[in-house]
């Protein structure tokens, strides 16, 4: 795969996934579900850790900001991957 489609626009890369092709195919879709997922999740942890909420959220609050860091430490760079293994698989779908 030629393009990286962490750089293409969301129109664009919703034409590819609805394509039917190979690639990119469910498995990067769903990667790139993940990855949007995670992103608000880190976003609501956000809010919630803001002065203003904090002491409402005090029983949860190191819970939520510890997930906050292995999303950004260790599932949202996995979930990036998904550029390499649709090439990958582009690749050995053509032999």
């Amino acid at each position: 795969m030629d393009i990286d489609l962490l750089n293409v626009t969301t129109e664009e890369l919703l034409e590819k996934f609805g394509a039917g092709n190979h690639k990119p195919g469910s498995g990067s879709a769903a990667a790139f579900q993940g990855m949007l997922s995670a992103k608000l999740l880190v976003t609501v942890i956000s809010l919630i850790n803001e002065p203003k909420r904090r002491d409402n959220h005090q029983m949860v609050l190191p819970t939520l900001l510890k997930m906050d860091k292995e999303i950004h430490n260790g599932i949202f760079p996995k979930l990036k991957e998904f550029q390499e293994d649709a090439v990958h698989f582009g690749n050995i779908s053509r032999c």
